[in-house]
């Protein structure tokens, strides 16, 4: 059987030295959301630890590449895995963790590597860096997890669909908005 993500938290620490885990996906009602979000605003000068998820024989996977406070983590529509996008920004210190243009990959449930995605845009002009993941529809009209592409500083970005099983990703929709 396939393991399957219940939880994904974050682990940070205050200015003042404490440790300070949140909730950052998962079967959580409104009330510990909100006493989480609450708990972090205590400490405005937190820095992030590390990110852990529990799967559904509460076993906790450690995922702490070198980067993981610039990385963005999203959980797969069948929970078998996550979206990892390393968030590329001016500072271009440490790319060892997924170098631009492919930027983004899904690791399985274990924290083992499962793809790197490819970007579908690396042969048109401008920055083409993966950006954030977005909820989008599926063909079917289903809510589905998808991923923008920063078309150029300004000009865009185009969102795809993400399917677990394959680096391909399938567009969805072109956005003349600005990046924001």
């Amino acid at each position: 059987m396939t393991q399957k993500i219940t939880m994904i938290y974050r682990n940070y620490i205050s200015d003042s030295g404490e440790v300070v885990t949140a909730r950052q996906f998962g079967m959580v009602s409104w009330e510990e959301s909100k006493a989480d979000k609450a708990n972090l605003k205590h400490h405005p000068y937190s820095k992030p630890l590390g990110v852990f998820w529990i799967l559904d024989d509460l076993r906790p996977v450690n995922f702490n590449p070198s980067i993981f406070h610039r990385i963005s983590i999203d959980v797969l529509d069948d929970r078998s895995g996550v979206l990892v996008i390393h968030n590329v920004d001016d500072d271009r210190a440490d790319y060892s963790f997924l170098p631009p243009p492919n930027n983004a990959a899904i690791f399985n449930a274990d924290g083992s590597l499962r793809f790197v995605l490819e970007n579908p845009l690396t042969g048109c002009p401008g920055e083409l860096n993966f950006f954030r993941a977005v909820d989008v529809k599926d063909e079917n009209g289903e809510k589905a997890l998808g991923i923008c592409i920063a078309v150029a500083r300004g000009q865009g970005l185009e969102t795809f669909l993400v399917d677990g099983s394959t680096p391909d990703l399938k567009s969805v929709v072109r956005s003349s908005r600005p990046n924001i």
